[in-house]
């Protein structure tokens, strides 16, 4: 029986101001005879849970001073929320089902992320 090992690391950090703005992480497993890299991730500076969700997510960021804005497919703005704590919850019971974009942005960086509304 072979064993594989899947080993994750991060790569590349770049800091700008004392906060990191972009990171890589890389996962790295044991192939036939020689390592493979398996997959190949920017890291986000914030996460968001649950996705997809029915009424409302929380985004959890290390950034600060950010906002989130939470885009339509069409370009449209459909919510907007200033992150003054390391968690904040969006309510999206207003906001009817679909893909959305999240963007979360402050003076030194933005971030973006796929979000679906389901009912």
């Amino acid at each position: 029986m072979k064993r594989y090992i899947t080993i994750f690391m991060l790569l590349a950090s770049v800091h700008l101001y004392g906060q990191t703005v972009h990171s890589v992480t890389v996962a790295v497993r044991q192939g036939t005879g020689c390592p493979v890299i398996s997959s190949i991730e920017k890291s986000p500076h914030f996460t968001i849970s649950p996705n997809p969700t029915t009424e409302a997510f929380v985004i959890e960021t290390s950034m600060s001073n950010a906002e989130a804005r939470l885009v339509d497919m069409q370009g449209r703005i459909v919510s907007k929320s200033q992150l003054t704590r390391r968690m904040t919850e969006i309510d999206v019971r207003d906001i009817r089902p679909g893909i959305y974009v999240l963007h979360v942005v402050n003076e030194r960086t933005s971030e973006t992320i796929r979000i679906k509304i389901e009912r």
